[in-house]
């Protein structure tokens, strides 16, 4: 999500301006969150990742390298591990 349409959606929901700053906020802290995750080997969460995956195709870059969990059912939807790979992924 981006700023834009953050704001847009802060306007529709009738949010305050500091309300879709934090809004903001929050999504790019966990994003941050995700990237030190997946590159900090170390990272307490890092046994919770699946398994990597090389692929020997060069079509786009990816969020990540890891093998998509597949969702079984809606509880999938509240595991944080499981959002973020499904994230921006089409």
């Amino acid at each position: 999500m981006n700023l834009y349409t953050a704001l847009r959606t802060a306007t529709r929901k009738s949010l305050s301006a500091a309300a879709a700053v934090r809004q903001i906020t929050i999504i790019i802290i966990i994003n941050i969150l995700f990237r030190k995750i997946l590159s900090d080997g170390k990272h307490l969460l890092t046994p919770l990742l699946p398994s990597e995956v090389c692929t020997p195709y060069h079509l786009r870059p990816r969020r990540h390298n890891r093998q998509l969990i597949p969702k079984v059912n809606k509880l999938c939807d509240s595991n944080f591990i499981q959002r973020m790979l499904y994230k921006d992924s089409y």
